[in-house]
Formats: structure tokens, sequence, C-alpha cells
């Protein structure tokens, strides 16, 4: 089992680099640093997108490094998702439609529950460890816009780019007698690069203008987390209490990511052409243009300040049948800089809740009972601020884990999730979308399992 589920890691982490492609159209993400994804995997995501408190046997959750002491098995999730949105400003629409695998990650108990099992002196303490890529933010947008002025007349304007930034995690966390501390260790890296083509529709009179430029990211970004439970009506005998089934759990949690400064490294070439935008486009493609009149190339390398970051939440949790959770999470987006791109942004906060039921997780003669059945929702603010108005970030959430055994009866899911939501302010442009995501939990319990041979 081992050996399969390393083959099937390998096979959908090789299909992740290949397809892992911006294919959007979203204009609000050529301001900031693009389109931010929530910290968030597919589970966590059909619940409003909790993660402060959200602690698991089965999954993972590297939006609080410390829930990984509580992993009972090693855990593999990968997803792919596809998001169908509307843009709307005034009585004009736009629809388009995107599609991308999500992220991977694998996590494990260090020491296996399987070995802890026949010892006869077990350790005091539970540790548990996560590394994976999961997408930080993207840019794809192309917009045209006609103008004129008294010089030149008429003109139009084309601004595109594309791109992605991902971070590549590596975390552990620890518990002891209910209260658990865990680290991601983030290297943020990614590229996105820039277009800006002025026609003016005349190239007997006037050169048209051009302007490109690619931008790099690397750099370490630390999370810390924490967690702290308490078991209510705990037996005072530990070996009663041990056997006691369908426990009543409440858990609070807290992350914070610390401010830091990344690298940022690219260039810009600025210059002039004869050609129109449509043939622009054709020769870019093939990367054969060249600049018709004088034109600079600049190189550059600088630092870019990433905001700080706190998060809170609580759960209450029934074992093995309910979950109902909050988070609150605010981000100091003011901190921000970016001498290449230098833009002011507002500091942001998001608020979610969500809940799980699973009916009877025992019923092998009911699929639909061990079904876990989610929901959530959320609403916030968004850094970018476009003619001084803030936008916004709401949505509702459901979905489902459907359960798989494998050998051994080690259990599995697939996770489906829907998102309906809302971004963007009314006066400006609305993005009214609908996502919907499928993501794969395998579990194992044959990692790190100590054998004994007569």
């Amino acid at each position: 089992m081992k050996y399969r589920l390393i083959f099937c890691i390998l096979i959908i982490a090789s299909w992740q680099t290949a397809f892992a492609q911006i294919q959007d159209n979203s204009p609000y993400s050529r301001f900031g640093l693009g389109d931010l994804n929530h910290p968030s995997l597919a589970i966590n995501n059909a619940m409003g997108g909790i993660t402060a408190a959200y602690s698991s046997y089965y999954s993972l959750n590297p939006g609080n490094p410390a829930s990984y002491s509580a992993l009972g098995y090693t855990a593999f999730e990968t997803g792919v998702d596809a998001k169908f949105s509307r843009l709307t400003s005034g009585e004009e629409s736009f629809n388009k439609q995107t599609g991308n695998m999500s992220y991977f990650a694998l996590g494990f108990p260090v020491f296996n529950p399987l070995n802890r099992m026949t010892k006869k002196k077990d350790y005091p303490f539970d540790l548990g460890a996560s590394f994976g890529l999961i997408p930080h933010s993207q840019v794809g947008y192309n917009i045209e816009t006609q103008e004129s002025n008294s010089l030149v007349g008429e003109f139009d304007r084309y601004s595109s780019g594309k791109g992605q930034r991902y971070k590549l995690y590596g975390g552990a966390g620890i518990s002891m007698n209910g209260v658990a501390l865990g680290f991601n260790a983030n290297y943020l890296f990614g590229k996105v690069d820039r277009n800006l083509f002025v026609d003016f529709n005349n190239t007997t009179e006037f050169w048209n203008d051009v302007e490109t430029s690619g931008i790099s990211t690397s750099g370490l970004v630390w999370d810390l987390g924490a967690q702290y439970e308490l078991v209510l009506n705990k037996l005072e005998d530990e070996k009663e209490e041990a056997k006691r089934r369908n426990k009543t759990r409440i858990r609070v949690g807290a992350t914070y990511t610390p401010s830091a400064n990344v690298n940022l490294k690219g260039d810009q070439s600025i210059g002039r052409m004869r050609i129109s935008y449509e043939n622009y486009e054709e020769v870019r493609d093939n990367n054969v243009f060249a600049f018709d009149t004088v034109s600079s190339n600049i190189g550059f390398t600088e630092k870019m300040t990433l905001p700080g970051s706190f998060s809170g939440g609580f759960a209450i949790q029934k074992d093995k049948k309910w979950m109902f959770s909050g988070d609150f999470r605010m981000t100091s987006w003011e901190q921000y800089n970016n001498p290449i791109e230098p833009e002011e942004l507002k500091n942001t906060w998001r608020g979610s809740f969500g809940f799980e039921v699973t009916p009877n997780e025992r019923a092998f003669n009911s699929f639909l009972k061990r079904v876990r059945y989610r929901a959530g929702a959320y609403y916030g603010l968004d850094p970018r601020v476009i003619n001084e108005k803030q936008l916004t970030n709401y949505g509702v959430t459901f979905g489902f884990g459907l359960p798989v055994l494998l050998p051994r009866g080690v259990p599995s899911f697939v996770n489906l999730g829907f998102e309906f939501g809302r971004q963007g302010h009314p006066e400006l442009i609305e993005d009214s979308y609908f996502k919907t995501s499928v993501a794969f939990t395998f579990n194992d319990n044959s990692w790190f399992f100590k054998r004994k041979y007569q």
C-alpha cells in the first residue's frame, strides 16, 4: 500500500506541475498581489474556510500547523477546481470559466499509532508533520480601454498580465495535555509577467508605446499556530476515559504570521513599435519581436514587505458525529510595500463559520449515513481599493466527504465542494461566481510501522 501511495503522489505531483496554469481574466488581479488564496484545503473550504480551531485525525489543515499533532494516519491530499464567473459593470456583463489543479499536501504522525498500541511505554506527547505545495496568489487579466486626448486623438490601451505565486511549505505540530503548538516554514515563489501596449491607430504619425516586465518573487514566510482542547465530562480514571466514545470537545485556536521581507527580481523593457496590437500579439507569442526605435531595458533587485496576519477561532465537536466552528482573521495590509510596483492597500478582516455532520460513521449498510455533510459561509474585506472603494468578498459553501475504504479498512475520502460567492464593489465591477472542487484524501497507517520478525 505504501508504494502504491508513493506512486500516486509522484503521478499527481507531475500532473500538478504540468497543468497548474492561469487561464483567467480577472480585472482586479492587476492590483496588489492579484487574487489571494485563502490558506485552506477543500474540506475547510466547504465549511466557509474555517482553519484556526479545526483539527482532524484523518485530514490536513495547513491553515493552523498545530493541528498536525492530531493526525492518526499518513494523509495525502490533492484537488482540482473549476470556477464559473459572471463579471457585471452597470448593464454590461461578461462570462468566464477557469479550471486548475489546486494543491497537494502530505502529512503524517511521527509516531505510528500501531507501534504505540503495542508498546508497554508510550510517549507523553503527539507529534505530526506535513509538507506540500499550495497556491498563494494569481494574476490573470486582459483589459482593453479606449481613451482620447487633444494631442493624439483616440487611442487604445491594452493591458495584460499572467502568473502565479505558490507556497512550498513544511511544518510540524506537537501536543501534550490538550495544548498543541506548531509552525510552517513557507517558501514563497513565482513569477508575474505584465504587458502594456498603447495603440494610436495611426502608425504614420505616432509610434505605438510598448512596456513589458517580468517580476519573480522568492522568500521565506513563517506561520505559527496554537490550539487548546478541553474534553467535557472527562473521567478521572485514564483507562476508562480512553475507552469512552463520542466525547464532546471544545477547542480554541490561533495563528500568527509575522510580517516578512521577500526578494523581487526582474526586468522591464520600454520602447516603441510601428506594428498594430494584433500583429504585436503574434510576434510576442513567438518571441521574435524587437523595438523599432530607441528602447530601454532595466534589471532590478528589490525587497517586498508582506503584511502580518492573525486569526482566532473556536470549535465544538462531538466525536464522529458533528462539529461547528467559527473563525476571524485580520491582516495588516497597510504594512505592504512594493518598491517596483508601489500601491497602497487597506487592512482586511474576514469572518467565517461552518459545520460538519456525519449521521453514523459505522453504518456500513448505509453509504449515505457515512457521508460527511458540510456547509458554511464567510464575509470579508479585500485589501485592494479602486477609486477610494475597498472591495469585499463573501459567499456560502457546502460539500460532502464521500468515504472510500482502502485495504485494511483505512478510511479515505473523495471531497466534493461547492461555493457561491461575490467579489468586488457594486459601483465598480462585481464578480459573481460558482466554484466547484473535487479533492482526494488518501490515508495509510503503515508508514513508520516497525514490524517484528521471529
